[in-house]
C-alpha cells in the first residue's frame, strides 16, 4: 500500500525527488501517425502523433515486492505510466486481468486500454524425439549454476522417468520453492519415477531459490538453461506435464507453449493464468 499510494500520487513523497529532471523527454514526432512504445516510455510525441502503449503488468505497482531494486522501479514505472496516461495514450495489455488492474489504478479510462493477447510463435509444435536426442539437450544445456559438486552428471537412468517441466526465469512471483516442496512431496506419494526439469535463467532475488535447486539437482532433478527453441520444443513436448505455479504473471507463455506442443498443463489459480487458459 505504501509504494501504491506514494507512487502514484503523493506529491511531497520525498523519493519523487530521486528521479532526474530529465525523466521525460520530447521527441519530434511531426510527421509520424503513431509512436509505439514497448513498455511504459518517458518519451512525449509531438501534437498530431497518435501514442500507443504496449503493456505487460502492473506488478511493479502491485508486487513491488517480488522484484529487484523495488521502491525506483515501482516510482520511475508509476510517473511514466501516468504521464503517459495524461498524454492520452492508448494502452494494448497482454490479457484481461492486466487491462483492469490499469483500469482500478485510472477508473474511466475503458475506451484508451484494450486487451490484445500475446502470440505464441508458431514454431511450438509437437515434436517427439528420440530419447537419446533429449538426453543430448540435457547434456548440452545443463546450467553452471546448479551444478552439483564433483561436476555435471547424468541425470536420467535407463528408464526415462516422467519430466515435470517448469520454463521461466528464476524470481520469487514464479513460486519456485512451491514448486520444489510440491515436487518432493509428489515423488514420494508414488512409485512412478518422476524427473524435475527446471528451464530457467537466474533472475532478481534467486539466491534462495538457486540454493534449493542445487540441492535437487544432487538428487536427480535437472536445470537447464540458454535453451534455444527447437531443443525448447523437444522438452515440452517429451515432458509428463508443464507446470505454471507463479503467484503473479501478466501473460505466462510457458503453459501455452506446452499445450501447443501438446503437453498438459498444471497451473496455479491465479487470474491471469484462468484468464489465458481457459477450460484447458
Amino acid at each position: 500500500a505504501e509504494y501504491y499510494a506514494t507512487a502514484l500520487g503523493h506529491e511531497n513523497a520525498r523519493s519523487l525527488s530521486l528521479l532526474p529532471l530529465a525523466f521525460q523527454r520530447k521527441l519530434n514526432t511531426q510527421g509520424w501517425d503513431v509512436f509505439f512504445g514497448a513498455t511504459v516510455s518517458p518519451y512525449k510525441p509531438s501534437p498530431g502523433t497518435s501514442f500507443m502503449i504496449r503493456y505487460y503488468d502492473a506488478l511493479p505497482l502491485l508486487s513491488p515486492h517480488t522484484i529487484g531494486e523495488p521502491w525506483p522501479h515501482a516510482n520511475s514505472h508509476a510517473r511514466m505510466l501516468r504521464r503517459n496516461m495524461e498524454q492520452g495514450a492508448h494502452f494494448y495489455c497482454d490479457s484481461e486481468p492486466v487491462r483492469e488492474d490499469v483500469l482500478a489504478l485510472f477508473p474511466g479510462q475503458e475506451r484508451r486500454v484494450h486487451t490484445i493477447p500475446a502470440l505464441v510463435a508458431p514454431e511450438y509444435r509437437p515434436d517427439v524425439r528420440p530419447e537419446a536426442e533429449l538426453r543430448t539437450i540435457l547434456r548440452r544445456r545443463a546450467s553452471t549454476a546448479t551444478a552439483p559438486a564433483g561436476g555435471r552428471r547424468e541425470a536420467l537412468g535407463t528408464q526415462l522417468p516422467k519430466l515435470i517441466i517448469a520454463c521461466s526465469t528464476l524470481e520469487p512471483r514464479k513460486n519456485y520453492l512451491r514448486l520444489f516442496r510440491g515436487f518432493e512431496i509428489a515423488r514420494r506419494m508414488t512409485k512412478t519415477p518422476m524427473q524435475l526439469l527446471v528451464v530457467a535463467n537466474p533472475g532478481w532475488r534467486s539466491d534462495a531459490e538457486l540454493a534449493e535447486l542445487k540441492l535437487l539437482v544432487g538428487e536427480g532433478a535437472y536445470h537447464v538453461s540458454g535453451v534455444p527453441l527447437p531443443e525448447l520444443r523437444v522438452l515440452y513436448s517429451m515432458a509428463h506435464l508443464v507446470v505454471a505455479p507463479s503467484r503473479a504473471e501478466g501473460f505466462d507463455y510457458s503453459g501455452v507453449e506446452g499445450m501447443a506442443c501438446g503437453t498438459p498443463l498444471v497451473a496455479s489459480g491465479i487470474p491471469v493464468h484462468r484468464w489465458v487458459y481457459g477450460d484447458a
